[in-house]
């Protein structure tokens, strides 16, 4: 189910901010994982984890369970 971010009562910029900062306390362990992490098999590892946190911190948090955001399509040339 989609939902419009224009009738979120809650801060979107906090959890934006307290998304990057996961990022960035995380990281350090995801790099240590990486460095044996089978890339042949498994080469979006890296773009999975980043989404699946970013749909349970951010999409879950803001719009609640079961929702999500629409997908950005690009129009012009």
């Amino acid at each position: 189910m989609l939902n419009n971010l224009a009738t979120s009562p809650i801060d979107i910029t906090s959890h934006i901010v307290m998304f990057r900062n996961f990022l960035n306390i995380s990281w350090p362990s995801v790099d240590i994982l990486m460095e044996n992490h089978d890339w042949e098999e498994d080469g979006n590892f890296i773009d999975d984890w980043i989404q699946m946190n970013w749909e349970f911190l951010i999409e879950r948090e803001i719009l609640g369970k079961g929702k999500y955001l629409a997908p950005l399509v690009h129009h012009g040339t």
